[in-house]
């Protein structure tokens, strides 16, 4: 008897109410125009997409290095995110908390973390302050420790 009772509640409850009668007609959606991206090889052989989305005062900084889940060895898993994780932990002469404090000097945050078939580093800065996010990531890049702890 309880379950017939639960199942009509269930039942009325998922009845949806009447739409308006005042909404405006569905209109034709228009077709997804995609960002144009621009992509360019620097000489060090590193790839560089360029997609701009014209009024917003923010650019999007996002390092690869393909490797992620799928090469981790099998007898490790978790390999990636260990590493990724290490990233932000400090370098040779900067803590954490000194790479934080420069990342909200340029009014973003830094990014690091991995998935199938990459680790990161990524952040959005404020437009104006592009040169020393870009300025930070490249050094993290070339920087990176592994502390112990």
């Amino acid at each position: 008897m309880m379950l017939v009772i639960a199942l009509t509640l269930a039942a009325k409850a998922q009845k949806e109410a009447p739409l308006p009668a005042d909404l405006p007609p569905y209109g034709t959606q228009p077709a997804y125009q995609p960002p144009e991206v621009r992509v360019s090889k620097l000489e060090n052989g590193l790839t560089v997409w360029l997609i701009l989305e014209p009024g917003v005062p923010k650019v999007s900084f996002r390092l690869l290095v393909f490797g992620g889940f799928s090469s981790d060895p099998s007898d490790r898993p978790g390999t990636s995110e260990l590493l990724a994780n290490t990233l932000a932990t400090g370098t040779k002469t900067r803590t954490s908390k000194e790479i934080a404090e420069q990342m909200q000097l340029a009014g973003g945050d830094l990014e690091a973390g991995a998935n199938r078939d990459c680790i990161y580093l990524a952040t959005s800065v404020l437009s104006s302050r592009a040169n020393l996010a870009i300025s930070l990531l490249r050094y993290l890049a070339e920087n990176w420790t592994f502390p112990e702890d």
